[in-house]
Order: structure tokens, then sequence, then C-alpha cells
């Protein structure tokens, strides 16, 4: 029913770190197999957010905290492996009030652990962890920027650049992570994090 391509041995080693099992198995030695447990609840995912000063330029190009960070690893004892399908969908939203809220996507462009992905196919080996990461606009699905919830203070830097500087921004984070065509999305926690923002270019309200 998953796809997915199991093995208790080793062949090589990936990205000179982790070993992957055998991708081929023929069907006699499938049919003497035991019957295997459910892969889903082996599939773990988290979320982080560095938390921070958010440097948001006058051409709108954003910098230093904010990066989202998503973690999924594979607590089974053997390689799990399927048809490629990642997609991470990440909802993030003002905690008081809850109303506003933005949405971003990573994909294996935003990869770290880049031997996750490797032609069609998604490969987990036993108690290692994937990682990806993407900053993101700061801005709601209706184009409004977090700092514009909060009260902003004109401010200047060393050498004399005004910028307007927010106060603390508290947020909630939450995704939804999938990584094999054939198995259902896996939910991190909700994660609560704060930013402040220094926005250069704009006139502070």
């Amino acid at each position: 029913m998953w796809g997915f391509r199991w093995s208790s041995s080793v062949r090589g080693a990936l990205a000179g770190a982790f070993w992957l099992g055998a991708s081929l198995v023929s069907p006699s030695c499938d049919e003497s197999l035991p019957p295997r447990d459910d892969p889903q609840g082996y599939l773990h995912a988290s979320l982080s957010v560095d938390e921070g000063v958010v440097v948001v330029a006058d051409d709108g190009s954003v910098s230093r905290a904010g990066v989202i960070t998503i973690r999924v690893g594979n607590s089974y004892n053997e390689v799990l492996q399927a048809q490629a399908s990642l997609r991470v969908d990440v909802k993030v939203w003002l905690r008081d009030p809850p109303g506003e809220y933005a949405e971003v996507q990573l994909d294996a462009r935003n990869l770290i652990t880049t031997w996750l992905v490797r032609g069609k196919l998604t490969t987990l080996p036993p108690d290692s962890t994937g990682a990806l990461a993407s900053q993101w606009n700061h801005r709601t699905v209706s184009s409004e920027p977090f700092w514009s919830f909060v009260r902003l203070t004109p401010k200047r830097t060393k050498n004399g650049m005004p910028f307007c500087e927010s106060d603390p921004v508290e947020l909630v984070a939450q995704a939804s992570v999938r990584l094999f065509k054939s198995v259902a999305p896996v939910e991190t926690a909700p994660v609560q994090f704060t930013l402040v923002y220094q926005i250069f270019g704009i006139q502070c309200n």
C-alpha cells in the first residue's frame, strides 16, 4: 500500500555519511519477508524559527532573523524510500488576534540535506533527519506586513540612516510536511516565536 522499499542490509553510502538499503528486492524475497509495521508512525517532523531582528531593506528584501527550518526524521530501523513528493506548507499567524496569517511553501529547492531527494526518489535512512530552510516575505495572505499590526518607533543607525523599529510581534507557526507521494503529510506541533522588525525606506506610523 505504501510503495516503500525496505531493507535491513546495506550496500552503499549516501553523501558519504548515510547507508542506503538495497533498492531492488526480488519478488521471491518479498514473499518471504514478515509483515512490516505501518511506516507512517516512524516519520516525525518539527518546525523552528530563528528569533530576533528581521531587517527589511527599502527594496523589500528580508535578512537576518525569521528563517523557518523544517526537520523530518525516520525513527524506524530500516530505510524508508518511495517516489518523491516533497512539499512543506507552513501557516504563520498572529498570536493575538489569530485572524491574520501567512502561508509559506518549501520544496526540494529549500533542502539543506540535499541527499534526501535523488532523482524521483525520497530516501530517509534509519535514525536520520532531513532538513529544509527558507526565509519568507513576512506578509499575510492579503499582503499586509506583520509589522503593520504593532507600533513602529523612528530610529537611526550609527551612520544616521533612518528606519522604523517595530514592537515585538508574537507569532505562531505550524507546518504540514509531505515526503512521499503515497504517504499522508505529517503535521508539526505549533511553535510560538517573537520577531522585531527594522524597516528601511518607510514612514513610521
